[in-house]
């Protein structure tokens, strides 16, 4: 090995000697003894002290998840074509309100709603969305009994899990 690379390592080892002499002691105490933790630090982003032992921080939502009764459905008529006495084929768009507290942008959705004016009974249909402005659903095909037959529908239930 040559004297200059010697040189520099001795240099090297030297600088870390005096970097690490005062590791393991906070106190400057008998360095042969455990220094104690540290309770305290300051962070290096602004000049409040954080505990490391206290809880941090939890960006969940604490607040209920949306039930069946925080939403409201309307149905928006898309298209309706009557035959006489033989009633109508009618296609309907749901429309849902929500009157909740919980902040629907940590939530994802799934409303299930049942169509009543079918001539074969209710129809059950589930939409799934976010918000009510950003909800998947679909139109239904319905058709009624008679021209004068009232469709309406109601939200059956709401499962609802943070997004």
């Amino acid at each position: 090995m040559s004297a200059h690379k010697l040189i520099g390592f001795a240099i090297a080892a030297a600088v870390l000697a005096i970097s690490l002499s005062g590791c393991g002691s906070s106190t400057g105490a008998d360095p042969a003894e455990p220094a104690s933790p540290v309770s305290t630090w300051k962070s290096m982003f602004d000049s409040s002290t954080v505990n490391p032992s206290a809880p941090l921080p939890t960006t969940e939502s604490t607040s209920v998840p949306p039930a069946a009764n925080d939403f409201e459905i309307a149905l928006k008529t898309v298209s309706k074509h009557c035959f006489g006495s033989a009633g109508c084929n009618v296609v309907v768009e749901p429309k849902f309100t929500y009157k909740g507290t919980s902040d629907l942008d940590h939530y994802t959705c799934d409303i299930t709603y049942e169509i009543t004016g079918d001539k074969s009974g209710p129809i059950t249909e589930t939409a799934t969305g976010t918000t009510p402005g950003k909800t998947m659903v679909r139109n239904t095909v319905m058709t009624t009994s008679s021209t004068k037959t009232k469709v309406a529908a109601a939200v059956t239930s709401a499962e609802c899990k943070a997004s």
